[in-house]
């Protein structure tokens, strides 16, 4: 008797075609670089989708982690922290801060320091490490194979995933969330909370054919509260690089002036996002989540087994 699909079969479909993307990725910059070795030079559209398609990952693994123990799944993030660290970081976020910085400024002082302390800030930056094309295509391999063997991953409950894994993520996110509420400058807190907005954000998008109206409601405020935070954490970090630069004390200050007045407008709009995005008890949202799981129609799928698979790929 066939299979029927459960939640971990979707969510390990949804993790190889993110490794497959990745993959193919990766083939297309070794082709374009002709007969010589991978070098990974990606276009900057493709290192953004790396980057995505990883994050994405690491929310899968979040999920899986109470269901599969510690050992996979620090195996796992260890190795997309590698994939991660492989990627080029770029230099774009020096250019977001300062924009964050110049949004609603019309005095051309204020805009001369900024500028100043943004070309300053980017020849401060270490130059674009060339991506190891060959490495990355090991970890994505490694990662598809690890997602490929995943006996055990589809031993595991519905439920707990859904409890365990996009439950305590969303309750993480609305608890960091509060607590960033009391000291919206912490740059520890904002970073924790905003890398477990992300977490609920990427499973939100792993529903998204079935997520009813109030989780669709929930992910527009998770998706600005996550923009939100990334902005205010650029602002953070450029003002702490700037304020290394050898520049004129005032405009170090007026630069400094200006990050403060943003970070407090942001952190405004952090608390109002906040408050959308985490309107109902974490019992509540796993009901919701639970109920849009159902909606996918999982169980009206059947799957082959694997031994069969393996005799039609014989033949």
């Amino acid at each position: 008797m066939y299979g029927r699909m459960q939640f971990a079969d979707y969510i390990v479909s949804y993790a190889l075609q993110a490794n497959t993307d990745c993959l193919q990725r990766l083939a297309l910059a070794e082709k374009n670089d002709g007969d010589a070795p991978a070098t990974g030079m990606f276009s900057a559209k493709d290192v953004r989708q790396l980057r995505r398609n990883t994050e994405r990952l690491l929310s899968l693994w979040q999920m899986m982690h109470w269901s599969v123990g510690k050992a996979p799944y620090r195996s796992g993030v260890e190795r997309l922290r590698e994939t991660q660290r492989l990627l080029p970081v770029g230099k774009r976020w020096v250019e977001r801060a300062a924009q964050q910085l110049l949004a609603k400024v019309d005095d051309s002082q204020l805009a001369t320091a900024v500028e100043l302390a943004c070309k300053g800030v980017v020849e401060l930056q270490a130059p674009s490490v060339t991506a190891d094309g060959d490495r990355l295509s090991c970890l994505y391999q490694d990662e598809s194979e690890c997602w490929r063997d995943y006996a055990l991953l589809r031993k595991v409950q519905d439920y707990d995933l859904i409890e365990h894994g996009i439950g305590r993520a969303y309750g993480k996110s609305r608890r960091l969330g509060e607590r960033l509420l009391e000291q919206p400058h912490n740059s520890k807190r904002l970073q924790r909370a905003h890398r477990w907005v992300r977490h609920s954000i990427n499973h939100l998008e792993l529903l998204r054919p079935a997520l009813s109206q109030s989780n669709k409601t929930r992910g527009w405020f998770l998706d600005r509260l996550g923009a939100n935070l990334e902005k205010q954490l650029d602002v953070m970090r450029f003002r702490s690089h700037a304020g290394a630069l050898k520049l004129k004390p005032k405009v170090i200050s007026r630069v400094e002036r200006l990050a403060e007045v943003r970070c407090r407008r942001l952190a405004g709009q952090t608390a109002k996002l906040v408050a959308g995005a985490f309107q109902d008890s974490d019992e509540e949202f796993i009901r919701a989540i639970a109920g849009d799981v159902k909606k996918l129609g999982l169980q009206e799928i059947v799957l082959l087994p694997v031994e069969g698979l393996k005799k039609n790929e014989a033949h």
